[in-house]
């Protein structure tokens, strides 16, 4: 985030947030543009994980709740969006940003409050749920869920990543399941 005060202060900065989320919808096939769009929300939103100068910690701090409740507004479809394009066959250049989108979710979510940490958690239950009864893919909705919490609150963002990463490889045949359970007995 360049400057942070410039973007969270701006009177438009509802229209532009709901912008980039149109365009991760909306630029189907243009990948670079996707792409780009999913970065700017994934540094915002996931703003926590970043290493910031103090001021601009500050004012993310102080528009905490200007984004919390774009999230809210926006986050299930963000959440859906995301997911799809992981589990849905996407293209595989757009995981990583698909993947740092939804961890910058959970971050958000896991340290704003209860209410949006559970939130979150419907959206990702949901949008799960939608991609098994679609794929016939079955996999362990609560403990995925566990283990990106446990990323998000304590990290390393590199297996939250990977674990997103090594789901749609599920979803898309290229792995089984079990290699899910991998990520638990790492703990």
């Amino acid at each position: 985030l360049f400057c942070p005060a410039a973007l969270v202060d701006c009177s438009e900065f509802q229209t532009v947030f709901g912008l980039a989320v149109a365009c991760i919808t909306e630029c189907q096939g243009h990948r670079e543009s996707t792409r780009a769009a999913l970065g700017f929300l994934s540094q915002l939103i996931g703003w926590k994980s970043l290493r910031l100068q103090t001021n601009a910690n500050t004012v993310m701090d102080r528009s905490t709740n200007k984004l919390t409740a774009l999230v809210l507004q926006h986050g299930e479809h963000l959440t859906n969006v995301c997911l799809t394009g992981l589990v849905g066959g996407g293209p595989q250049m757009l995981w990583p940003a698909l993947s740092d989108c939804l961890y910058g979710i959970f971050v958000f979510t896991n340290t704003t409050n209860t209410q949006t940490q559970a939130t979150a958690n419907a959206w990702f239950r949901a949008a799960v749920i939608s991609s098994q009864a679609k794929q016939q893919q079955v996999v362990n909705v609560d403990e995925i869920l566990l283990l990106l919490t446990r990323y998000a609150q304590q990290g390393p963002k590199g297996k939250a990543k990977m674990l997103l990463s090594d789901l749609a490889k599920v979803y898309n045949g290229e792995m089984t399941a079990d290699v899910l359970l991998g990520y638990s007995i790492q703990q």
